[in-house]
């Protein structure tokens, strides 16, 4: 009788071996070696991952070294060498980039915790590329026209022929350095890891100052040519500031000066004391409710309180429109410069003359012009001339093109960052220029977004202010409903020597405006609130901006103490 089989039952094989298990075991043979194969993937691809991140470590640190070495020699007037440092760092810059791109590294940037960094590196190497090939490339190209030396005047005029060469150049890294700097600013340090996040934040900050630099660079060269008189003479009325006597700007127009611009030649062609020109019964030009609220209708009718107001446009206009109305003479703009500026300016050209014989040096000067000029003049009028040919004779060694350029614009640099140096233009392409640099003096429409000025203005009449120190603070700042408040402190100490008496009236006072300089030692404080609408960054974060202004003569290592 035969047994009946199950169709299902497995088949013993010839060996014995149940042939069913043949599927399985292949099945688990498979998957063995596809996890192996993707082990040994694995390995593989962070094994080349490892050696891309290398490869873009080494160049980008080959670049960031070329990089302080250019700086270095950009600074000290040295551009030969720009174009092979160019050439370096495009390709280093272009390794870097080649090393983050590509399939591996798409991989590495989806990885868990390291995904971030190698994001973070990718748009470093690609940054720095565009920049490369970009900005430094193009300026390798016009280096010699960015030598300094090539801006020195050679009987008494500056060759603007290469500036005119350079603008384009100029232009063109400007606005590749912005968009790589918003594209690397936007990587937050605090998401990465280890050692990638002081090179990110130091490339930040390397690419503000950058961007800052070569947007004031491309400004100036494609503003400086017309304003020196490229296509014509030109004529800026320029007001020296004494800080003895403090307004909003720096310091009370001590004297003023018109100066000619020809073809990159300047010329002292006429100066005026602030006596030489009227007091105006009415304000010269139409003043607004917040600039009555600010310094009154003297802000129209005294070319000595113009400077109350902390925009140099609205300056420049009041000022120009009262010397065309003294002298019948309409210039193109106005220049305002304090005294520390011009002792920085002095640092690079050297000491110079004074007319009377005193030698004017850079750790003298402020004091001379501030202090020295009172106490040896009884009579104010020989003061303010003696103010007069000080400026005059500092303007004529920059005009000779005494000293080092590269020291000099190093001096320029530094007065327009402290706000010791701004000019405005009539014109209104040169201007829209100016407008949101160092120089602008602007603080009202330049475009400094949630900035909080504290101005002094001594409405005394005396001129104590070079013995006064003043200290500012922000004790607090909070964002209630959309608006930003701040509690701005504010401390003033006088430093007036116990012999004061001894000097003129005219600089301490007799009591005629109801005040009188205070002893030395004596320190006032008061608390001020302020308040406006807050501003939020591209990272929506609430971003405020403090000013505060010394004292020129306080904050500058020539500061006069007897």
């Amino acid at each position: 009788m035969e047994r009946a089989t199950d169709s299902t039952a497995g088949t013993a094989s010839a060996e014995g071996r149940p042939v069913g298990d043949r599927p399985r075991r292949s099945r688990r043979r498979l998957v063995v070696l596809v996890l192996l194969a993707l082990v040994v993937a694995l390995v593989v691809v962070t094994a080349w991952i490892g050696l891309r991140a290398f490869e873009a470590a080494t160049s980008l640190r080959s670049v960031a070294d070329d990089v302080r070495q250019v700086e270095a020699d950009v600074r000290a007037g040295r551009t030969g060498g720009l174009p092979a440092a160019a050439d370096r760092i495009q390709r280093d810059a272009a390794r870097a980039e080649r090393a983050t791109s590509g399939p591996a590294w798409w991989i590495a940037e989806r990885l868990p915790l390291v995904g971030v960094d190698a994001a973070a590196v990718r748009t470093v190497a690609a940054g720095v590329d565009r920049l490369a090939s970009g900005a430094l490339t193009p300026l390798a190209e016009v280096a010699d026209s960015l030598d300094p030396s090539s801006l020195r005047p050679v009987d008494g005029r500056v060759d603007l022929a290469p500036l005119v060469a350079a603008a384009p150049a100029l232009q063109s890294a400007s606005a590749v350095a912005e968009r790589v700097g918003r594209d690397v600013g936007a990587l937050d340090p605090g998401a990465l890891h280890g050692p990638l996040v002081g090179p990110v934040v130091e490339l930040q900050r390397g690419l503000s100052t950058a961007t800052s630099v070569l947007d004031t660079a491309s400004r100036l060269a494609s503003a400086l040519p017309p304003m020196l008189g490229a296509d014509g003479p030109r004529q800026y009325l320029t007001l020296f500031l004494n800080s003895g006597e403090l307004r909003t700007q720096g310091g009370i127009v001590g004297a003023m000066a018109l100066v000619t611009a020809d073809d990159g030649r300047l010329t002292l062609t006429d100066q005026a004391s602030t006596r030489d020109l009227p007091r105006w019964s009415e304000p010269v030009l139409p003043l607004s409710d917040p600039e009555l609220a600010i310094g009154t209708d003297q802000l129209g009718r005294y070319i000595q309180n113009t400077v109350m107001l902390p925009e140099t446009p609205r300056v420049g206009e009041l000022a120009a429109e009262m010397w065309r109305q003294a002298t019948g003479q309409s210039v193109d703009g106005v220049v305002l410069v304090d005294p520390v500026a011009l002792a920085y300016v002095l640092d690079a050209t050297g000491d110079v003359r004074h007319p009377d014989g005193d030698v004017l040096t850079p750790d003298t000067l402020v004091q001379t012009l501030l202090l020295d000029a009172y106490a040896e003049q009884s009579d104010p009028q020989e003061s303010d001339a003696f103010f007069a040919a000080a400026a005059s004779a500092t303007f004529e060694a920059l005009a000779a093109g005494a000293g080092d350029p590269a020291d000099l614009i190093d001096a320029l640099m530094r007065a327009t960052d402290e706000r010791r140096l701004s000019v405005w233009s009539t014109h209104p392409e040169e201007q829209g220029l100016i407008t949101g640099s160092a120089i602008d003096g602007a603080l009202l429409t330049g475009g400094h977004d949630g900035a909080v000025g504290v101005f002094l203005d001594n409405t005394s009449g005396w001129k104590t202010d070079t013995f006064l120190r003043s200290d500012v603070s922000v004790e607090n700042a909070r964002c209630d409903g959309g608006e930003l408040t701040m509690d701005v402190a504010l401390t003033l100490t006088s430093t007036l020597p116990a012999d004061a008496d001894d000097l003129p009236y005219y600089v301490v006072g007799d009591g005629s405006t109801g005040s009188r300089s205070a002893p030395s030692g004596c320190a006032s404080r008061s608390t001020h609130r302020s308040t406006a609408p807050s501003r939020r960054s591209a990272a929506g974060r609430t971003s405020s901006a403090h000013r505060g202004r010394r004292s020129p003569a306080a904050t500058s290592r020539s500061s006069p103490r007897r």
